[in-house]
């Protein structure tokens, strides 16, 4: 899941987990629920059926709808990874933190070289607030996979959110060598600096975060106005 904290005081974090996206017009998506869900009542061990129908379902923001097609395939398959996996994030989702974090760890018993599986975990923890678990989940992801931008970007997340500012700034910068168009981190980057109380790195950072963004976006207007911000108090 992505989302945004809200911008307090001169602070605007944004913090990012995995997310399903809508890409079909509801009416064909309509019907195209209704003609796979009639085909997976004729097969229902089609594996790839179920979670493509559940895909559909969180398309449609359906997420119960979503996660009951893949619990019942987890009655005919219950040690499958891929199902365990999927119902994580619908559970997130659905804000029930606990069975994502169940269905993360299931995911990861069955897969344990699965770098995804343990981002999602750790999501899962930092929604339940367990921010040390969350952090030993998106070290082992890393360790996993150390390519990938978005391990490096939560698990500076789950530092800042503990205050630990040298170590949030480390993992945002990894971030920028994996990914130098990573708004999102150079936002991170500039709020740590302006609560360090260095104005001008931040408004530095957050002018690339503007030149990637954009001025006239939603999330452009929202750092021009935290540059104002932090200029007012100059």
């Amino acid at each position: 899941m992505k989302y945004i904290l809200g911008m307090g005081k001169s602070v605007l974090v944004t913090v990012a987990f995995a997310v399903l996206s809508c890409v079909t017009a509801q009416c064909e998506t309509v019907d195209s629920i209704s003609a796979m869900r009639s085909q997976l009542r004729s097969d229902p061990l089609n594996e790839n059926l179920r979670v493509k129908l559940a895909q559909q379902y969180s398309d449609s923001k359906r997420y119960v709808d979503a996660a009951v097609i893949l619990e019942e395939g987890l009655r005919y398959s219950p040690h499958s990874f891929r199902l365990n996996f999927e119902l994580c994030p619908i559970y997130l989702n659905l804000n029930q933190p606990n069975k994502a974090v169940m269905y993360a760890k299931e995911a990861a018993r069955q897969n344990p070289k699965s770098a995804m599986a343990y981002n999602n975990l750790g999501v899962a923890y930092g929604k339940k607030q367990l921010h040390t678990e969350a952090i030993s989940a998106f070290e082992k992801a890393i360790v996993l996979d150390k390519s990938n931008p978005e391990y490096y970007f939560n698990l500076g997340v789950a530092y800042f959110i503990k205050t630990d500012y040298d170590n949030a700034m480390k993992y945002y910068l990894k971030t920028l060598e994996l990914d130098e168009k990573d708004a999102r981190a150079y936002i991170n980057i500039a709020t740590i600096y302006n609560i360090h109380n260095r104005k001008k790195d931040a408004i530095k950072y957050l002018n690339k975060a503007i030149g990637i963004l954009g001025k006239d976006t939603p999330e452009g207007q929202r750092v021009l106005e935290f540059i104002d911000d932090i200029n007012n108090r100059i």
